[in-house]
């Protein structure tokens, strides 16, 4: 039998357990349960991952109808979410086979299983969980005459064998569980946002006349612009933003890649941009610009790449972060340790400030955040985890530091975020992406993969945030990546930030 952590069986009355989730019929956002969508369903272990390993309800095709935890999350793992309209806020989860999850009523018996058919011994609720993580608790409804009545995982963790699911008094730590979308009920369709590729775009607000610019990865890095920000809006292409003339050795390579500007004062602008140094080495310089925001304007070069954090596998994906609560100000960037075949990538901080045409440095460079412990992301190095393109945000009292994760051009590459009330950390990692393959929709009915690498924008005119990322549809070789946009919002109860499509 499971241990109690929280003490008594009365813990569940510190909880509202008769607010369940009403389950959605349109995918409003991937964080609430919706019908005729497909999740992995994780069990939030005492331990992150990989340490708790075996964290996936799963079952099997055989005659064996056990359900229990496994430690990879793949067909068996699968749970579509099926309402059941007679009965309030109760859904049947179905498997891949077309069983569904099974209780007996009998209250001494919490063993859990599948069964061909859908009736009263195969309905739960999702209940909200205590408002972090968007985490649920789920509830047996056939068994609500029983004490032992909510779905429940050993306190311990297996290291060698998948781990038993039963029911427990209680909806306290060992019962809470997370969804992550895999599949949606209906191809719906998204804009895209440029009839020209955009890998890694960063999008900013330049001034009420020119509107909006977007920049990407590019030889002489595209230019893109638009008077006003939707999640329809086509930003057209006007031009690059490098001029042609004689550049510096560092930036001599058209390989450059994840460009952001920042605008220091009047009409100065400056772009930071990695650059292939050699064999794939890129290190991090910048252009100035300073006749404002237009095809070409950036063409005054720094005469060497920054002395950052000087590591074997290089830096890129910078970013310039000013703290509005201090004025303070710091560059953000990618490690680009998979380069060199390390299991793990960083990212880093370092406060600077802007002197002239000069960026000086005014800290030692620290990582802050390095790519350990989400089930979800994974590396071109086996076995490893990798992040990427950092963004920063501050709000709620919170800084929130998004990034990428996983393989570009993949269908596992998503967009996760952690936060932290110190820019240097610890950040807690949110344990689940705000973007992944199986959130987001089609285009003329071919489906967006890889979506990641965002840039994030509060628009005053509609008092939205939104997210820019780009997505492919197709892998490998074929991958060409289109920017999307969606909007950003931010639970009033936990202040985690997700994604929406209404």
């Amino acid at each position: 039998m499971f241990q109690e952590s929280e003490g008594s069986p009365l813990h569940e009355q510190m909880i509202d357990t008769t607010s369940f989730i009403p389950i959605l019929d349109k995918n409003e956002t991937p964080y609430i349960p919706t019908n005729g969508w497909t999740y992995y369903i994780e069990a939030v272990r005492s331990k992150s991952w990989p340490e708790c390993k075996y964290r996936f309800l799963s079952y099997t095709s055989d005659e064996d109808s056990k359900v229990d935890m496994w430690e990879a999350a793949g067909t068996n793992q699968r749970w579509t979410i099926v309402a059941n309209s007679g009965s309030s806020g109760a859904v049947y989860l179905k498997t891949t086979y077309g069983e569904y999850m099974s209780y007996s009523d009998d209250c001494e018996n919490v063993s859990i299983k599948t069964s061909q058919q859908a009736g009263k011994n195969q309905e739960f609720r999702f209940i909200k969980g205590d408002n972090t993580q968007f985490q649920y608790y789920i509830q047996a409804v056939g068994r609500d005459s029983c004490d032992k009545r909510y779905l429940s995982f050993p306190v311990g963790c297996s290291t060698s064998t998948p781990d038993t699911l039963d029911f427990w008094y209680a909806a306290g730590p060992d019962q809470r569980f997370r969804i992550f979308p895999v599949q949606s009920k209906d191809k719906f369709e998204q804009s895209m946002n440029a009839k020209s590729p955009c890998p890694d775009p960063y999008l900013w607000w330049v001034n009420s006349t020119s509107g909006y610019s977007l920049i990407c990865t590019g030889d002489n890095l595209p230019l893109f612009k638009s008077n006003k920000l939707t999640t329809d809006v086509e930003f057209l292409k006007t031009g690059v933003a490098l001029s042609g003339d004689t550049k510096p050795v560092w930036a001599r390579s058209t390989s450059r890649w994840a460009p952001e500007n920042y605008h220091t004062q009047g009409d100065h602008n400056v772009i930071f941009v990695s650059v292939d140094q050699g064999g794939g080495l890129h290190r991090t310089g910048y252009v100035w610009s300073q006749s404002g925001v237009g095809p070409k304007m950036w063409n005054k070069y720094s005469p060497n790449y920054m002395e950052l954090s000087k590591t074997a596998g290089g830096e890129i994906d910078s970013t310039i972060f000013k703290d509005p609560s201090d004025g303070k100000i710091y560059i953000i960037w990618k490690s680009d340790d998979n380069r060199v075949g390390s299991l793990y990538t960083r990212i880093w901080a370092q406060q600077i400030e802007f002197d002239g045409f000069s960026v000086k440095a005014l800290s030692d460079p620290k990582v802050i955040m390095d790519s350990k412990g989400l089930w979800w992301i994974d590396s071109w190095v086996e076995g490893g985890t990798l992040v990427e393109g950092p963004e920063m945000v501050k709000l709620n009292g919170y800084y929130y530091l998004f990034f990428a994760a996983g393989k570009f051009c993949t269908g596992s590459y998503t967009e996760g975020v952690a936060r932290s009330k110190s820019l240097w950390g610890p950040y807690e990692k949110m344990g689940v992406p705000l973007l992944s393959t199986g959130m987001v929709g089609y285009v003329n009915q071919q489906k967006i993969i890889g979506p990641g690498h965002g840039a994030f924008v509060y628009d005053e005119k509609s008092s939205q945030w939104f997210s820019v990322w780009h997505g492919s549809f197709a892998s490998g070789s074929s991958c060409v990546r289109y920017p999307f946009i969606t909007k950003l919002d931010f639970s009033s109860s936990d202040a985690w930030p997700f994604t929406r499509w209404d």
